[in-house]
């Protein structure tokens, strides 16, 4: 096992998210679509672990097939939090939903689902969307929370997402509720 550190601070290991990296040729494919781990960790010829900090947030794709063909094949884009406190009780005003960290196959502990899909077909247009983005507005992880979800939603639908730039300008949803109370007085204007 070695250890491959991506930032010059060391890490606080105990709040890390460790996301499950592997690779057979033609059979399994688990690997990050974009992120940058402060941490990896090789596990073997095939296997890896990469750790992010709590608030990072990263894409995961998880393919698996067989003789026959594709047998799995999802894509998350996923917002980490490794603090067990969000986990495991509830504190003052916290009702508990909003702090759940998500169990997700090859995500330790688990961590906050921004957008989900699956399905060859569905997984394909969410990354036509993706590598449309990426080509529009550069580093994917400076992407807002809620365009990822808008994103999901509209893929569920089946509907075509709005545009990053102008969706961005409006929605401001994942800076603070003073903010929020901003953009809705702009949007009434």
């Amino acid at each position: 096992m070695s250890l491959k550190l991506t930032d010059n601070n060391p890490p606080n290991t105990d709040h890390l998210t460790a996301v499950y990296i592997r690779y057979r040729k033609s059979r399994i494919n688990h690997r990050l679509r974009f992120g940058t781990p402060i941490l990896e960790t090789r596990l073997g010829w095939h296997s890896r672990l990469a750790s992010f900090k709590p608030g990072q947030i990263f894409g995961y794709i998880r393919w698996s097939a067989n003789e026959y063909d594709t047998q799995d094949w999802r894509l998350f884009i996923c917002k980490a939090d490794g603090n067990p406190q969000h986990n495991i009780g509830l504190k003052d005003w916290n009702t508990g939903h909003h702090n759940r960290l998500t169990r997700i196959p090859g995500i330790m502990p688990g961590a906050h689902i921004l957008l989900k899909t699956q399905g060859s077909t569905r997984v394909k247009r969410a990354l036509k969307y993706i590598d449309r983005l990426e080509s529009d507005a550069g580093d994917l992880t400076l992407v807002t929370q809620s365009y990822w979800r808008h994103l999901h939603n509209r893929l569920d639908i089946n509907q075509a997402p709005h545009g990053f730039s102008g969706f961005q300008a409006r929605m401001k949803l994942d800076v603070g509720t003073n903010e929020n109370c901003q953009t809705f007085e702009m949007t009434l204007r």
